[in-house]
């Protein structure tokens, strides 16, 4: 799971990119009676920043900005939005990531201990058996001093 959450986020934060570009480069244009509205892309209208004497071409010219200025806002909301897109799937895979560790951890650890108290169940089983034998020569040997 933690490989596909960190293509998806990949994906997501190129998405926006790729999105914003789109918006950003897209030519705009404006309604402007008896003129051309195309205004080209948003990114170079804003950044040409021209004027005119003529009051009419000014005007285009200040709805052509305006228009660009709000698709460049869009552009940077995209970005925005899958750059967040990005670091919260970042974060999941993650803390997912983490989880598995920690999981993988305890269960060595589980492992370990039962492993540990498997091994001293077989000392004292052993140690038992030792005694036993123990008492039972010990017994053999009362037994022949008797009847000896």
């Amino acid at each position: 799971m933690v490989p596909a959450v960190r293509q998806l986020a990949s994906v997501v934060g190129s998405l926006g990119l790729l999105v914003a570009a789109y918006v950003s480069l897209r030519p705009i244009s404006v309604d402007a009676p008896h003129a051309d509205g195309r205004c080209g892309p948003p990114v170079v209208r804003v950044a040409a920043q021209e004027g005119s004497s003529d009051p009419n071409e000014q005007a285009i010219i200040d709805r052509c900005e305006d228009a660009a200025e709000e698709r460049l806002i869009i552009a940077g909301v995209v970005v925005g939005i899958g750059a967040a897109g990005f670091v919260v799937l970042r974060l999941v895979a993650r803390r997912h990531e983490a989880v598995v560790r920690r999981r993988r951890r305890a269960q060595s650890e589980r492992r370990a201990a039962e492993a540990e108290r498997s091994a001293d169940e077989a000392r004292r089983q052993a140690e038992l058996e030792a005694e036993r034998a123990a008492r039972f020569e010990e017994a053999v040997a009362r037994d022949a001093a008797l009847r000896g």
